[in-house]
């Protein structure tokens, strides 16, 4: 079985790293990675254990040895690497790790940041209202749906925009915000996409403090980003073209979402929180 996930040079410090008998922990500090990748390469062994090692069990040697054994990705290990600049280079392709900030190129925050929201709601946390918002495109970036999921209930609200573009974005969005009581939403946070360009007009019609998470830092709207994950799993799948996505399909994969009990809500769904929110004065004027 090959690990084509893994870099050569990372392979080669985990070989060491058995030869050595480090702990696992302490060669995915190394290497960046998490400690179950780490033990994954149990393969590694059973080739060290065959090979006879120099006097020491250095490293360079060691993969002298192994290169005409171990083939990773099709190829064979070449040549001899070093450790020491290995470790501290970085890995292709790997995720930036959790409080990121993007701060390359000229994107830049379209509002007000996300760091404003906790001095107008120090109780944000626990507080019924705050959405999250973002955008689910489909085939080659032809289309989109627009999601926003209330923090508290968890509720995934999914609005079949079909073009990913302001307009399309505030009419949708427009359109289901009349459907609620005023002040029922305190605040929506977007992703800086430039399809919320006109974040303003929503705000002033329907009094919403509106924010944005930093450039690059989806972490910052973590419940929303999780639910489209979610979603892209029950249907909303990247092969799609959400240009002539059916409504029908769209509002039943919201339903199901929604009334999923959930651990994280002591077993009830979406659905029962967010009406546990919704008073009866509210409730008549739906």
């Amino acid at each position: 079985m090959t690990y084509t996930h893994l870099t050569t040079n990372e392979l080669t410090i985990i070989a060491h790293s058995f030869v050595q008998k480090l702990k696992a922990y302490r060669v995915a500090q190394m290497i960046n990675r998490c400690a179950e990748t780490v033990l994954s390469c149990h393969w590694l062994n059973s080739l060290i254990s065959t090979t006879k090692l120099p006097r020491g069990g250095r490293l360079i040697p060691l993969l002298g040895a192994l290169s005409a054994q171990l083939v990773v990705t099709g190829e064979l290990f070449t040549g001899c690497l070093n450790v020491a600049s290995s470790a501290s280079m970085s890995v292709p392709g790997k995720r930036h790790p959790n409080g990121y900030v993007e701060r390359r190129g000229k994107a830049g925050q379209l509002g007000r940041s996300i760091h404003e929201r906790a001095k107008d709601f120090p109780h944000y946390a626990t507080e019924f209202g705050h959405l999250e918002a973002d955008t689910v495109q489909g085939k080659k970036h032809q289309g989109a749906v627009m999601t926003l999921t209330e923090r508290q209930s968890k509720v995934e609200i999914v609005l079949n925009v079909h073009e990913k573009t302001a307009d399309a974005i505030n009419q949708h969005l427009s359109q289901w915000l009349r459907k609620f009581p005023r002040y029922f939403f305190k605040s929506i946070t977007f992703d800086n996409g430039k399809e919320f360009a006109g974040w303003r007009e929503i705000a002033n019609q329907f009094d919403l403090h509106t924010y944005f998470a930093e450039v690059g830092a989806p972490n910052q709207r973590g419940l929303n980003e999780n639910n489209n994950g979610l979603l892209r799993r029950d249907g909303l799948t990247k092969q799609l073209d959400f240009r002539n996505l059916p409504d029908e399909l769209v509002t039943q994969l919201m339903s199901k979402r929604n009334n999923l009990p959930r651990k994280s809500l002591g077993y009830r769904t979406p659905y029962e929180v967010f009406m546990s929110y919704v008073t009866d004065e509210q409730l008549f004027s739906f």
